[in-house]
């Protein structure tokens, strides 16, 4: 993290299969270093902390959150809202939102229209699925 932390004038950022056990803290720490990104993908564990580091990427274009995430409705439209004009075109994907933490489909729909209204962007959506889960049904039968 420290000699990612180094590289100042990075614009591109996928650590998904080397982040599995950053929290937001980790994540904070470094999008304060990495002002620069423009596309940004990460893993770990992350909650509605993690937006206030992610709103000061005014460059940022791409955004997936392959992290287990615990954000809520009003802290996701936060985030949007705190978006300027070079954010222009922001995809937006949460991957892997915790089934506890669901977002339902009219909260998905007003955060579609918000992103669209705001940087003319795109969000996309899902819950962690337990890839095992449906054989696990199967074999308690």
């Amino acid at each position: 993290m420290a000699s990612i932390s180094r590289l100042t004038n990075l614009k591109y950022l996928d650590i998904v299969s080397t982040s599995e056990f950053f929290r937001t803290f980790e994540i904070l720490t470094l999008v304060t270093h990495l002002t620069n990104l423009e596309d940004f993908s990460f893993g770990g564990d992350v909650t509605d902390n993690v937006w206030y580091g992610l709103a000061n990427l005014r460059n940022l274009r791409f955004l997936m959150v392959q992290a287990f995430s615990s954000f809520s409705f009003d802290g996701i439209l936060a985030y949007i809202s705190s978006l300027h004009d070079t954010n222009q075109g922001l995809q937006l994907s949460i991957l892997n939102q915790k089934t506890e933490d669901a977002l339902t489909d009219q909260e998905q729909q007003i955060i579609k229209d918000a992103i669209v209204a705001k940087v003319n962007g795109k969000f996309d959506f899902m819950l962690y699925k337990d890839p095992g889960g449906w054989e696990s049904d199967e074999l308690s039968d």
